[in-house]
């Protein structure tokens, strides 16, 4: 379930992994000073996904679909909806989560002080600072064929047992999210494609609710 928060977390940043040279330390401060100012007018987000899994002990792939909604700095909601359906949902202090079974599970956010970090890091993605903080990741930024490269390390020992590394791939011209490459500490990996992204499009509150 935690890896699952950190799949959502990470949409909404991205960038490439074929740079080999990392850029400068002056550099690389211009270009989060550009991602954080790109998304401090980011009211809404909504956008379509494609998810690719590989894991270490199968020979093929899980690929799943669904939909991202994100709404004032404290609202997501992340659903998918092929081959299977499983939704989860941050609002405010709560967190919902619903799978195939159509059991809805709630967990009051403020009981635990694991769901506070990985809600605070999901907002903190959204808004960029998270390439800012150096006491959740060690960050460093690379350029490639009009996207950037973020390579995050985890610095806190619970997600560093969850990833060994987490790359945010970033069109250079919206300073968005357009791909994020998770790599587990079991060796099993996690591409998330986001496309048709819909900026500061109204969104209704129901949407981050659970029916």
């Amino acid at each position: 379930m935690k890896r699952l928060f950190f799949f959502s977390l990470l949409c909404l940043l991205n960038l490439p992994l074929w740079a080999q040279k990392p850029v400068s330390i002056a550099e690389q401060k211009q270009m989060v000073g550009q991602i954080e100012k790109a998304v401090a007018n980011l009211k809404t987000l909504q956008c379509d996904f494609r998810q690719v899994k590989h894991l270490s002990l199968l020979d093929g792939d899980m690929k799943s679909q669904g939909h991202m909604y994100y709404k004032g700095g404290d609202r997501l909601r992340w659903e998918y909806a092929t081959p299977y359906k499983y939704c989860f949902v941050l609002n405010k202090d709560k967190v919902m989560m619903r799978g195939a079974n159509d059991k809805l599970n709630v967990v009051d956010v403020r009981s635990s002080r694991l769901f506070q970090e990985i809600t605070r890091i999901m907002m903190n993605s959204i808004t960029g600072k998270c390439l800012s903080s150096k006491t959740d990741f060690s960050v460093t930024m690379y350029r490639h064929d009009g996207e950037w490269e973020a390579r995050l390390v985890p610095q806190k020992k619970e997600m560093k047992r969850m990833f060994s590394l987490i790359t945010l791939h970033i069109d250079v011209k919206t300073k968005m999210v357009i791909r994020v490459e998770m790599k587990e500490t079991t060796g099993d990996t996690t591409m998330i494609y986001l496309e048709n992204p819909r900026q500061n499009l109204p969104i209704n509150d129901n949407v981050f609710g659970m029916k």
